[in-house]
C-alpha cells in the first residue's frame, strides 16, 4: 500500500484520478484527496465495475494472485507484477501489462493515454479468464483429471 500512497500524492492530480483501495490492506490508513480507503466489502462487484483500471503491486508472498482473476473477468486492463501473475498462464502485453514497482507509475499514465491498449488488455485478458479459469472450464478440467484417477483405481 505505500507505493499506492506515494503514486496517488502526485499521480492522483496530474492525472486527476483517484485510487480507491478495498480490502484489508488499507487497515490504519486514512483517505486523501485522491485516494479512498474502502475496507472490507461483502461484495467488490461495484467496485470493479467502476474502475477504469487494476493494480496489483505484488512484490511478494506465496501462492497465487486470485485478485487478477477477478480483475480479468471483469475485463479491466491490470498492471501487475512478475510476483502478481505467478500461477497463472497469462501472457504480459495481451491479457495484463507487466512492469517493475518503479514502472508503475508510466504504466498507469499509458494505460490512461491509450485508449486501445486499454480496450485490448481488458478484452483479452477477460477471454483468457473466461477460457482457462471460469468454474465451468475448472470443474470440466476437474472430471477429466478423475476419470484418469478412477481408470487407474479399476485398472
Amino acid at each position: 500500500l505505500a507505493h499506492i500512497q506515494r503514486w496517488q500524492a502526485y499521480l492522483g492530480s496530474e492525472l486527476g484520478i483517484q485510487f480507491i483501495v478495498v480490502g484489508t490492506a488499507g487497515r490504519g490508513i486514512q483517505s486523501t484527496e485522491h485516494m479512498r480507503i474502502v475496507g472490507f466489502v461483502d461484495d467488490i462487484s461495484d467496485y470493479l465495475a467502476a474502475a477504469d483500471i487494476a493494480l496489483n503491486p505484488l512484490t511478494s508472498g506465496s501462492g497465487t494472485s486470485l485478485k487478477i482473476g477477478e480483475y480479468l473477468a471483469c475485463g479491466l486492463p491490470t498492471v501487475t507484477t512478475l510476483t502478481g501473475i505467478r500461477g497463472l498462464q497469462l501472457t504480459p502485453g495481451e491479457d495484463v501489462l507487466l512492469g517493475e514497482i518503479s514502472e508503475f507509475p508510466q504504466l498507469i499514465k499509458r494505460l490512461l493515454k491509450e485508449r486501445e491498449l486499454r480496450e485490448n488488455l481488458g478484452r483479452h485478458g477477460h477471454q483468457t479468464a473466461a477460457a482457462a479459469y471460469s468454474w465451468d472450464y475448472l470443474a470440466d478440467h476437474m472430471l477429466g483429471v478423475y476419470a484418469k484417477v478412477a481408470q487407474c483405481a479399476s485398472a
